[in-house]
């Protein structure tokens, strides 16, 4: 028995050839006569339907759902990511600049920008990938460590990555590419955490100047990456021993955004400083 579908079907293609409409592929119609249709369901008048200019193709609904689709697909998926999920790291500052009043805000910014500027310039590649790839779930210390590895061993940092994925640890990954680890590495070749700090300070010590000193008593008073660059790059900018920067800081007397204001640079012109120091 035909159905109310079949019926609509049947009377959609009747006046299509009645009005010329010179074809139906993949549910698109070109009207070329003047006239319009009109739908009437079971039970009710007939009422015209809005028809677009002549010549304008009609919209599938495919066509019409797909991007609303898409967007619940996107959406369910940031709901579905717990708030700080492991690996992947948030770059979408709220505060950029120094506000007197508020002198702490800006320190997660300028810890960021200064360590990803730092990366960025030291290996020649586009700060915003950094952030990219960090935004994506890339671990800030393999990056440091793929950057430094690739240099030294003419591999591209992206196989090295995709090794140590692989692998149980940077040094079974430098094994199964047959890449030699660099001896000043070897000593913190077990941990990650440890060969990401042996990377940072060998930058900060031939591109910055630091002293393995300064680097050791960081390191000592527990300062992460992020701090060790920070006190290292503003004690620079200041004229201050790095260590005193960190104690000012952890003592809650002075904070990264306070020092760098201090010093006379705004946040935002960090990476351009830094490009500058560094070449």
């Amino acid at each position: 028995m035909p159905t109310c579908v079949d019926a609509i079907l049947d009377q959609r293609q009747s006046r299509a050839r009645h009005h010329g409409v010179s074809s139906l592929e993949s549910g698109h119609t070109t009207r070329r006569g003047p006239r319009p249709y009109s739908f009437r369901t079971p039970g009710t008048k007939r009422f015209p339907c809005p028809e677009p200019p002549i010549g304008t193709p009609r919209r599938s609904t495919l066509t019409t759902i797909r991007p609303i689709w898409f967007l619940c697909v996107l959406l369910t998926a940031c709901w579905a990511l717990p708030a700080g999920a492991a690996g992947v790291s948030c770059h979408c500052f709220r505060d950029r600049s120094f506000d007197a009043a508020s002198p702490a805000a800006v320190d997660p910014y300028v810890l960021a920008t200064t360590q990803n500027s730092l990366l960025a310039a030291t290996f020649g590649i586009p700060k915003k990938a950094v952030v990219q790839a960090k935004m994506t779930g890339a671990d800030g210390g393999r990056l440091w460590v793929s950057q430094f590895l690739a240099r030294s061993s003419g591999r591209s940092a992206e196989a090295l990555l995709e090794a140590r994925g692989k692998a149980v640890s940077w040094a079974d990954a430098l094994k199964q590419a047959q890449v030699e680890m660099p001896a000043a590495l070897t000593p913190a070749s077990q941990s990650d955490a440890a060969l990401a700090a042996a990377v940072v300070d060998q930058v900060l010590a031939t591109r910055l100047g630091a002293s393995a000193e300064v680097l050791g008593s960081l390191r000592a008073a527990g300062a992460s990456d992020a701090e060790v660059i920070a006190a290292t790059y503003l004690g620079l900018r200041a004229g201050k021993p790095s260590v005193a920067l960190l104690d000012a800081v952890r003592a809650g007397a002075a904070t990264w955004g306070s020092i760098l204001e201090a010093s006379g640079l705004p946040a935002d012109q960090i990476e351009d400083d830094l490009v500058r120091r560094l070449h």
